[in-house]
């Protein structure tokens, strides 16, 4: 919604087709940016703790450079076969 309305994209259901091509897609993009410690002078701390707390719990934190070093240490990837054949057959169209 905010997409469309405010940059005066077209709305979803008008939008042309991405793999098609047949119309212009014509596609918005909102950006929202925050400033945290405007309001909160501790928020980086507390978000540290936050992030450190979680860690310790096993949630997988996005961009922890920790979890990247150890999926590099396996060098190996578990696919499902059914996945694997779908991903090579639309690489190929």
């Amino acid at each position: 919604m905010l997409s469309a309305g405010l940059s005066g994209a077209a709305w979803s259901l008008d939008a042309g087709h991405f793999l098609s091509g047949e119309h212009l897609v014509n596609a918005g993009m909102t950006v929202i940016a925050l400033f945290p410690a405007a309001a909160d002078p501790d928020f980086q701390e507390r978000t540290k703790t936050q992030l450190e707390r979680l860690r310790s719990k096993g949630v997988r934190i996005p961009g922890d450079r920790a979890m990247s070093a150890h999926i590099a240490e396996t060098n190996s990837l578990e696919v499902d076969a059914a996945v694997l054949e779908t991903i090579g057959r639309l690489c190929l169209q």
